[in-house]
């Protein structure tokens, strides 16, 4: 991915979000810009080597870890006047996966909290205007409780999943992506 250098003095950068991938495992150059928000609300700015990778857990990992992995909000933020490039690696279920919390609690203080759900109907949903719409911290959470979904929430989804342009938004996040898509088998 190349990041283009902002015009002088000025900040630009990818709106903060968390990853409705599996994950990502990116490689920075030595221009930095990954800002991570903390659990009181601060960005803090990422300095890794250019030697380094990071992981980042995904959405549905959280899901598949029942709860027990959290995804980060991050964003990238350019300052500067040096382009930026990271590579990225983002591993994306074949058609048809589903995303299974384990069945037994993890242990009487951690029941199961979410349900399986179809991966792809989950990335498309969250893809579409109706789900980027929805301003939630816990996406997973709001797809697949086993508490249940709002009225509004529920009336979003069937609207989408009956919806045709699910299917022309993934083809062409697919073809923008090129390389950086890894079909698991």
């Amino acid at each position: 991915m190349k990041y283009s250098a902002p015009p002088s003095g000025e900040e630009v950068g990818l709106t903060a979000h968390t990853d409705k991938l599996l994950s990502a495992i990116l490689c920075e150059d030595q221009v930095s810009g990954i800002e991570f928000e903390t659990k009181d609300g601060q960005w803090v700015k990422l300095s890794q080597s250019p030697s380094s990778f990071l992981f980042i857990v995904g959405d549905p990992l959280m899901a598949r870890r029942n709860g027990r992995m959290h995804p980060v909000k991050h964003q990238v933020m350019m300052r500067g006047e040096k382009e930026r490039i990271s590579l990225g690696i983002f591993p994306v279920p074949k058609e048809g996966t589903i995303i299974k919390p384990p069945k037994e609690p993890m242990d009487e203080e951690h029941p199961q909290i979410l349900k399986e759900f179809d991966f792809m109907e989950f990335f498309r949903f969250f893809s579409s205007e109706e789900g980027v719409a929805i301003d939630s911290a816990k996406p997973v959470a709001s797809f697949c409780s086993t508490w249940g979904h709002s009225q509004a929430l529920c009336s979003l989804h069937l609207q989408f999943v009956f919806s045709s342009r699910a299917e022309l938004k993934f083809d062409k996040f697919r073809k923008q992506s090129g390389s950086c898509l890894l079909v698991l088998k």
